[in-house]
């Protein structure tokens, strides 16, 4: 290696980045953390209403069918 190519590797340098370069990049980073978790949360409450709705319908069918046979047993029964 010549003592001219070791000088120009020594002192080409990367830029340091500014201060306000390193708090932009700080700020995008937790704006997108926090973007992220919002659609978490989104989501996750949509999939839970979803699932709630499920069950109380399948719990009003139950308790619709519950209360028919009530009804016919009474009309049934002379007695009641």
């Amino acid at each position: 290696m010549s003592t001219m190519s070791a000088f120009m590797d020594q002192d080409i340098k990367t830029p340091k980045p500014s201060g306000t370069a390193k708090l932009d990049a700080t700020t995008e980073a937790a704006y997108a953390i926090i973007d992220k978790r919002v659609l978490d949360r989104e989501s996750k409450t949509a999939k839970l209403s979803a699932l709630r709705l499920e069950k109380d319908a399948v719990e009003r069918a139950a308790n619709a069918s519950k209360s028919a046979t009530k009804l016919k047993r009474k009309k049934a029964d002379p007695v009641a």
